[in-house]
């Protein structure tokens, strides 16, 4: 099984299971898409036995058969030339493709689907910051400084960590199939949050280094844990283009905070203030400035 067959495997394992846990529904139409493409792949296993062309046209003989017409030698000397075609591999990798392909139409509407999970997350942190001050859900040893009347916000945000990280493992998986981010994307400490927060480089740089630090609670990455104790509001990148958009303009920003730092040390005086705004369809969305 070659990489590409795994990796979409494992995407549509990951978003069936993880949808189960969420309590919603995959995509009808994609798993109606999916099914059609296993119907496809079963007949695979309907070929004839190769290496039988001598008793195919044996038969056709003791039957008062012509060979040259015989069907069953027709079919017999097929399943040979198709055989020596090694064509297993070649059809696994269609296969991937065809699901790669149903994943990529639908990629929309299974990002979408986990809105209302970020939604409910969003206040769930929300309420627990309002109520324990320094929220902290890094281990269950934590839980014995909350008082007992607010634990049940606490186990809350040290769920909802959990859910970020299972959306953010369908997220990534979905959208790498669909080609729709790099495969690069997520190589840092603390870049998961993007999807779910729009941060300053300054907050996605302490995100980073709490995530890097710490070793995540049961079941969530640390950059969720760090994520949901930083109580930053949430607001979703259903759509992947909106994530690129985040993370570029960071990294706009810090190679433009590098280009002063190098000008100003060719000049000798200090770096001249940087301010980066983003804007989309003629709308300012947000500045950074240094």
């Amino acid at each position: 099984m070659n990489v590409e067959n795994t990796f979409v495997i494992t995407a549509l394992q990951q978003t069936r299971q993880h949808f189960r846990y969420f309590e919603l529904e995959v995509p009808a139409q994609l798993e109606a898409d999916l099914a059609d493409v296993d119907k496809v792949a079963a007949r695979m296993g309907h070929t004839y036995e190769p290496g039988k062309l001598l008793d195919r046209v044996w038969d056709a003989l003791a039957a008062d058969r012509d060979p040259v017409t015989d069907k069953a030698v027709a079919a017999q000397l097929h399943a040979d030339l198709l055989w020596k075609q090694n064509l297993g591999p070649a059809l696994d990798g269609r296969i991937s493709r065809e699901k790669a392909a149903a994943i990529t139409k639908h990629a929309p509407a299974i990002l979408k689907a986990m809105a209302p999970v970020v939604t409910a997350a969003d206040k769930a942190i929300a309420a627990a910051h309002a109520v324990i001050p320094g929220l902290n859900i890094s281990s269950t040893n934590a839980m014995t400084t909350v008082p007992a009347v607010h634990a049940t916000a606490w186990a809350q945000a040290r769920e909802t960590a959990i859910k970020l990280t299972r959306a953010h493992q369908v997220w990534e998986l979905v959208a790498r199939t669909a080609r729709l981010v790099k495969p690069t994307s997520f190589n840092a400490p603390g870049l998961p949050g993007l999807v779910f927060a729009e941060l300053s480089p300054d907050e996605l740089d302490a995100l980073a280094e709490v995530s890097a630090a710490a070793t995540g609670s049961s079941g969530a990455d640390p950059w969720a844990v760090a994520l949901v104790q930083a109580g930053h509001r949430l607001n979703y990148a259903a759509d992947p283009a909106e994530y690129n958009d985040r993370a570029q303009a960071i990294a706009d920003y810090r190679a433009a905070v590098r280009q002063a730092e190098r000008e100003a040390y060719e000049r000798g005086t200090a770096p001249k203030a940087v301010t980066l705004t983003r804007i989309r369809s003629g709308q300012v969305l947000d500045r950074f400035s240094v």
